[in-house]
């Protein structure tokens, strides 16, 4: 669960830092929906490298990664 906490706790912040600038400026949904797309575009990055880092056997170095994954990919390295 402290992987996922890390994760829970940054998009608490960026939703609530978002919510908070653009219900001031008066653009609330689509702040909203940029965020989110900015976050899901990141998660494919991420989704991308892996699949590229296993489909040569995982022989190179691992991709550069963060959060849930990356702690992931670290556990399975045997060093």
């Amino acid at each position: 669960m402290n992987a996922w906490r890390g994760e829970l706790v940054k998009l608490f912040l960026l939703y609530s830092g978002v919510s908070l600038i653009s219900s001031v400026a008066g653009y609330l949904l689509p702040s909203l929906l940029v965020l989110t797309m900015i976050l899901l575009a990141a998660q494919l990055l991420q989704i991308h490298r892996f699949e590229k880092w296993i489909s040569v056997g995982g022989k190179r170095t691992y991709p550069k990664t963060a959060g849930v994954l990356g702690r992931y990919l670290l556990s399975l390295l045997p060093y």
